[in-house]
């Protein structure tokens, strides 16, 4: 059974509200969700937005990285200090 925080999600991912279907807050939910994956570098689509809105992105991310995984851009390089 879903709970509340997921049927909040489908429904602000739909643009359901309680006089209808409003598509400008549909598009401005998943807007706000883009650029939140974004300063996250994690791609965009419905399933990585869902886990971010309840919170389930964040805990893998502590995982991998737990367990020395990065998370990064592909063809990014790492900065470090010259010299060393």
């Amino acid at each position: 059974m879903p709970t509340e925080k997921e049927l909040q999600f489908e429904r602000l991912w739909e643009g359901d509200t309680p006089s209808g279907k409003n598509e400008t807050k549909a598009m401005q939910f998943r807007q706000k969700m883009r650029m939140a994956l974004l300063q996250k570098q994690v791609l965009f689509n419905k399933e990585n937005a869902r886990m971010y809105w309840l919170g389930t992105l964040k805990v893998e991310r502590e995982r991998v990285s737990e367990e020395g995984g990065e998370f990064r851009r592909e063809g990014t390089q790492q900065r470090g200090r010259k010299g060393r």
